[in-house]
């Protein structure tokens, strides 16, 4: 029940973003930054405010292995539950990520789309553990595709852009990897699979 509740909050703060940033439907920035930052800021604050058994951190999980062992499917809510966050956190900052090689403004809505694409690309490995399997079939979900898609090329466009940082070449084996994921899970995945192809020449 738990998780019930924390994915409907999850959704009043989406539902929250789309009534008071209009043109993040048309993937358009909005004027007025102040107010990415502060929805950003309710989502930052909900994650720390999640139950101990809810968190990702080391800490916490290691706390809450014996609930886990007890109520296994937790192990699944869970990621379910930061998935839909970090993605939401991605799809915040999309219209800005671009704009952040070139206007220092928006230096945050990088960081952050880079650090939650970062964060789907480990739960999406996590899904592949076999506690998770047990309950949990990723590969026949197009959400989970779609979003672990939508961080592969944010990581993409982001090598492409820094194409000699110091962690370019760890960067693009994580995209490599996604790349793989995405191929064995989709056979109609071709043109997202060119699109990361593309970024990473």
């Amino acid at each position: 029940m738990t998780f019930f509740f924390l994915r409907l909050r999850t959704a009043e703060i989406s539902r929250e973003i789309i009534d008071a940033i209009t043109p993040l439907a048309d993937d358009a920035p909005e004027e007025d930054y102040r107010l990415i930052l502060q929805r950003d800021r309710k989502l930052q604050d909900f994650v720390k405010g999640l139950p101990e058994f809810c968190k990702l951190d080391p800490e916490s999980m290691q706390k809450s292995e014996e609930i886990c062992e007890l109520r296994p499917f937790i192990y699944w809510q869970r990621i379910s539950l930061h998935l839909g966050i970090h993605a939401r956190i991605c799809r915040l900052h999309r219209p800005y990520h671009l704009a952040a090689y070139s206007n220092p403004r928006y230096s945050y809505s990088r960081t952050m789309i880079l650090a939650s694409a970062y964060k789907i690309l480990e739960l999406r490995r996590m899904m592949d553990d076999p506690v998770a399997k047990l309950y949990f079939r990723p590969e026949r979900y197009w959400i989970i595709f779609l979003h672990v898609t939508s961080a592969a090329v944010a990581l993409a466009v982001n090598l492409s852009h820094n194409p000699n940082a110091p962690d370019a070449d760890a960067i693009k084996e994580k995209v490599r990897r996604v790349y793989e994921t995405l191929n064995k899970s989709r056979k109609n995945a071709e043109s997202l699979i060119r699109g990361i192809e593309k970024n990473m020449e």
